[in-house]
């Protein structure tokens, strides 16, 4: 804790969650895949970010899920442990698993007249918004674990 009499700091998960790494690589793939001016590999691209979307939903549900443990005591944090940990570990296998799902291919002469083409969704199944219906069922459970 750092403190001068009038201010008091100290550092938080949630802060250094929030000046993570991943965050940067996410912004920065998505502002490549949406207005390169020269010929990438859509594919690889959106799956960069697919991947980095995952790390960062699951690492904020892990800091709720421990925000969610630390009123429990005994017999009944370890229980709520247990169950908050299965359901992380469904979350990270429903995001990872989601990676591959969007299709994305580059067209030439496809963008504004200073590029060469652009990337474009060629294909977003059904199945790919189970992610956001599994990371809100997800999220309810650490909520309603709060008391």
């Amino acid at each position: 804790m750092v403190s001068d009499g009038l201010l008091s700091w100290s550092p938080s998960p949630m802060e250094a969650e929030s000046l993570s790494s991943r965050r940067w690589a996410y912004v920065v793939t998505l502002y490549l895949f949406c207005y390169t001016t020269n010929e990438i590999n859509c594919q690889a691209t959106i799956e960069a970010a697919e991947f980095f979307m995952g790390t960062i939903v699951f690492s904020c549900s892990v800091l709720l899920a421990c925000r969610a443990v630390c009123i429990w005591q005994g017999r009944a944090r370890t229980i709520v442990s247990v169950i908050l940990g299965v359901f992380g570990l469904g979350v990270l296998g429903t995001w990872m698993a989601g990676v591959p799902d969007i299709k994305a291919i580059w067209i030439p002469n496809g963008g504004d007249v200073w590029t060469e083409g652009a990337c474009v969704f060629a294909e977003v199944p059904m199945r790919y918004s189970v992610k956001y219906i599994g990371e809100h069922g997800a999220s309810l459970i650490v909520f309603a674990t709060q008391g």
